[in-house]
């Protein structure tokens, strides 16, 4: 068993297990070692910000969105074409 495993040994091999020790501890051993303080905002401010934010926010009428049934939004000139007469012995 161990003269398989000494045959096996090339410096290729070393160098790629070298290189995965190498990445493991730059990469993951930080992750173990994370040192995070979150400072949770008061209640008091976060009701502030909600108010102060309402008042800023004023939506729009109902009379604004009329423009939408108007006026044609798909036609390049932006109004409504003219009805086709549609040719009676057109078949599809």
């Amino acid at each position: 068993m161990q003269n398989n495993l000494f045959k096996n040994i090339t410096f290729l091999n070393i160098v790629l297990l070298t290189l995965i020790i190498f990445m493991a501890n730059h990469s993951l051993m930080p992750l173990l070692h994370m040192d995070i303080n979150y400072k949770i905002p008061s209640q008091e401010k976060v009701v502030k910000d909600a108010k102060a934010h309402q008042a800023e926010f004023s939506p729009p009428s109902p009379s604004d969105y009329v423009i939408i049934s108007e006026e044609n939004l798909f036609h390049p000139e932006r109004i409504i074409p003219l009805k086709r007469k549609w040719n009676k012995n057109y078949q599809t």
